[in-house]
């Protein structure tokens, strides 16, 4: 049985709002579909109090801040956590390099092997 099924909360933390949109497309194109979409640090906390979520997604710069501070507590709570970003990997902290970092724009194909990575592997969808 593969990591976890398509009921499985997605927290998608964006900042463009069309990046937020295209992100959330690629996911439903995997069959997920409980997908909550934040666009800050704040919103994602609520996202997490208010909803069951087994996956993350988060880009590393939300205008003027960066998504770790949300990161860590998802690394807490053992939810699994892919980042986006459109600098270079040299740009992220040496402690969250260990889990993938996928460029902008997003490849469908890049995505899903990061899920996978991740012990991710979506039921469903094409």
């Amino acid at each position: 049985m593969g990591g976890l099924q398509r009921r499985v909360g997605v927290l998608v933390v964006e900042d463009e709002f069309l990046i937020a949109l295209d992100v959330e497309d690629k996911f439903q194109q995997l069959g997920f579909w409980d997908i909550h979409v934040a666009h800050s640090v704040e919103q994602g906390r609520d996202v997490l109090r208010d909803h069951v979520i087994g996956l993350a997604f988060l880009d590393v710069n939300l205008g003027r801040e960066v998504v770790f501070p949300l990161a860590e507590e998802l690394r807490a709570r053992q939810i699994p956590i892919v980042f986006s970003t459109a600098r270079s990997r040299g740009d992220i902290p040496v402690e969250w390099t260990g889990y993938p970092i996928l460029g902008k724009p997003l490849e469908p194909a890049s995505l899903l092997d990061a899920l996978r990575r991740q012990g991710v592997e979506p039921d469903g969808g094409g």
